[in-house]
């Protein structure tokens, strides 16, 4: 999985709108999210989750036992990461 960040639709004190692009298994879908954010001292951390298709990025449905188990088509996806800065 690639996230690559376009824009920064909007922004405020805690929390920012992102327009990026996500690529999972070849294929590229642009989205707009909303991603928490925390800065304390030199650090800033940054937490998200949003919900994509298995079918919007052309993947079959994960299944188990021979296709018995089959999954839904969502998924969440979830992040937190953090960013130090050097001096």
């Amino acid at each position: 999985m690639q996230f690559s960040l376009i824009e920064v639709k909007a922004l405020t004190d805690q929390s920012l709108q992102a327009m990026a692009n996500l690529t999972i298994a070849g294929n590229t879908h642009l989205d707009v999210i909303k991603v928490d954010y925390e800065i304390s001292g030199d650090t800033i951390q940054f937490i998200g989750s949003f919900p994509v298709n298995f079918t919007q990025f052309k993947m079959d449905l994960p299944k188990a036992m021979f296709g018995t188990i089959k999954t839904g088509d969502k998924l969440q996806i979830s992040f937190e990461t953090i960013f130090k800065l050097i001096r």
